[in-house]
């Protein structure tokens, strides 16, 4: 059985039993279908072929990010904006330490290497996450609470030593972002489609917050061709210096309404689309 057959099964039992009613693994591969199936048309149908020629999430991914594919994270509806416009980009500092070979503590640290985490995004073809600009991100609970709305669940357990980094970006020319895909969010379930988001003007994603399961912040990739001299750091904010005695937040542990908001929100994809009956 390929793995798209094993997806559509579960996507069945969504269906028939509601989210809420399904284990975990089922739910996560019936909501990577969804998304999949609301995603951009030409991304849809490149990796309906991937499912349909592996039997794992593992070996479709791997198609995801050969080479020989990499036209697919160039698809998307396009976001056009001016210079001077303002965003905001998430890191966790394990990741950027890890990317640019450093050991970077002090939000200094993380601004003045900024260019160099960006050359070797461009260098590896990894897109940009982007969302509007957040003011609120510059405390520990405000870094918190936008990580939360932008639905940052692979961000895990945070940790003393491992501060959270909130850069605010602002573009130094006119740069054209992509509503994200299926593609982009690398089979995340915790990603949502967005497909309504086609349509606006600029056309963008919206993040799943973690809390409620509701649509919140807007999001956009941007791509490495014009993500080289895209941005200027405006400021960066870290989420609590390496000594702090806040109680750290888990991302991981989701609000006790969210399985049901999302249910919600699948039944109302499938309405719409008629995917599911």
């Amino acid at each position: 059985m390929s793995f798209w057959d094993e997806a559509q099964q579960c996507l069945d039992q969504l269906a028939a039993l509601g989210l809420v009613a399904l284990k975990d693994e089922e739910r996560y591969i019936s909501l990577r279908q969804v998304n999949l199936l609301h995603t951009d048309t030409y991304v849809m149908t490149a990796m309906k072929a991937f499912y349909q020629q592996v039997v794992t999430i593992e070996d479709c991914k791997s198609k995801l990010f050969d080479p020989a594919n990499s036209e697919l994270h160039d698809k998307g509806s396009k976001a056009n904006f001016f210079a001077g416009t303002d965003f905001i980009h998430f890191a966790a500092s394990k990741s950027f330490n890890n990317i640019v070979g450093l050991n970077a503590y002090l939000a200094e640290d993380f601004r003045l290497n900024f260019p160099a985490y960006i050359d070797v995004r461009v260098r590896r073809g990894h897109t940009l996450w982007i969302a509007e600009n957040c003011n609120k991100a510059t405390t520990f609970a405000g870094i918190c609470e936008a990580a939360k709305e932008l639905g940052l669940y692979h961000f895990g357990q945070l940790t003393l030593d491992a501060p959270l980094v909130a850069f605010h970006l602002r573009t130094r020319q006119a740069v054209e972002a992509l509503k994200p895909t299926w593609a982009h969010a690398f089979a995340n379930w915790y990603f949502d489609p967005a497909p309504e988001g086609c349509l606006q003007n600029p056309a963008h994603g919206r993040a799943r917050c973690l809390e409620t399961g509701e649509l919140r912040r807007k999001e956009w990739v941007v791509r490495p061709a014009q993500m080289a001299s895209a941005f200027d750091v405006v400021e960066v904010y870290l989420s609590h210096e390496v000594d702090d005695a806040n109680p750290m937040p888990d991302f991981n542990k989701l609000g006790t309404n969210y399985w049901g908001t999302v249910d919600a929100r699948v039944k109302a994809l499938a309405v719409e689309s008629r995917i599911i009956v």
